[in-house]
């Protein structure tokens, strides 16, 4: 991600208790926040905390949010999670703006069991619509991936 990109609206992705949401409020003090979870408690907490935040119980298959709502959207260690990651793919391309970026970072990724290839996670995203700007794997058990919507 370039040192200028300032996005002025962000969605995470399996948000947790928000604590990634709140290190985005300190970078970007303007930003306006979305998260989702499917965890109960885990929303809660994220509510009780990351104020002011949109927080919403809900999966990453059906998202809450409108068509082109946000500059970018992440995911940190749920995607392996997921019922559908392909159709989560789907619906963080659908609530990018043009020119959004999506991050996704997750342990090297493995669905239900079976483990996911980089090239298939890339698939996913280029079937989706959104170009690699790049795939790293800094440490051997985790691959990071950033899509972005053209």
């Amino acid at each position: 991600m370039p040192a200028t990109f300032t996005p002025t609206a962000v969605l995470d992705i399996g948000c947790g208790t928000g604590r990634l949401l709140r290190k985005m409020r300190i970078r970007w003090p303007s930003v306006v926040l979305f998260g989702v979870d499917l965890a109960e408690g885990m929303v809660a907490q994220s509510i009780r905390q990351t104020s002011p935040a949109s927080i919403y119980q809900a999966p990453a298959e059906h998202l809450p949010l409108a068509d082109g709502c946000v500059d970018l959207v992440t995911s940190t260690v749920s995607f392996h999670h997921w019922s559908d990651q392909a159709q989560g793919v789907r619906e963080a391309m659908r609530v990018l703006r043009h020119s959004g970026l999506f991050i996704l970072a997750d342990m090297n990724i493995s669905h239900h069991g079976h483990p996911l290839s980089r090239s298939q996670v890339r698939g996913m995203f280029e079937n989706s619509g959104l170009s690699i700007r790049s795939q790293t794997s800094p440490v051997p058990f985790f691959t990071f991936t950033v899509g972005e919507k053209d």
